[in-house]
């Protein structure tokens, strides 16, 4: 990361509470790029191998509260909003594909591949950082997946894309 800076994917403004509500988000909350923070909407569970939801700690599956990633309004097209949304979304099944099956030279790091975009009038579409400026408080996206040979994506277009992959960490 530039600079040696490391982020985190974070729920937009945090998770809120209120004497009435509880603690949770807002339906449609942007996911951004952040700096370690203590709130909670940055701890994220997935299975790997295969296909599921990427389900955000915060959120508690074990009480029926889970938040998921998910693309804002099911959208299909390159830098809609990638965003935190209660289930059930059509959008919200990923398949995380790691960067060594996928041939990339990024070791240990992981494309996510949203299955409700991917498909033939498409093409693969993955999480991504918006046009690839890694910083704080940047968006992350759905965009085409940058190969070396699909020439998908801008400068250069024939090469892997690093803002196209992540890479876990455990605390």
């Amino acid at each position: 990361m530039p600079g040696g800076v490391k982020y985190y994917l974070g729920v937009s403004g945090g998770p809120f509470c209120t004497p009435t509500r509880g603690c949770g988000y807002t339906a449609g909350t942007p996911i951004i790029l952040w700096t370690a923070t203590t709130n909670g909407d940055q701890n994220w569970l997935s299975s790997y191998p295969g296909s599921g939801t990427v389900q955000n700690e915060f959120g508690d599956p074990g009480v029926g509260d889970p938040w998921d990633l998910a693309v804002y309004g099911d959208g299909t097209g390159n830098n809609s909003s990638v965003a935190i949304e209660p289930p059930p979304v059509t959008s919200m099944t990923w398949t995380i594909t790691s960067a060594t099956d996928l041939g990339a030279p990024y070791p240990g790091c992981y494309a996510f591949i949203n299955q409700h975009a991917t498909n033939g009038q498409n093409g693969t579409k993955a999480m991504v950082v918006y046009q690839g400026k890694v910083q704080q408080g940047q968006r992350v996206v759905l965009y085409d997946l940058c190969t070396p040979t699909n020439g998908k994506c801008g400068n250069p277009s024939n090469a892997w894309h690093p803002d196209q992959f992540w890479c876990p960490e455990t605390f």
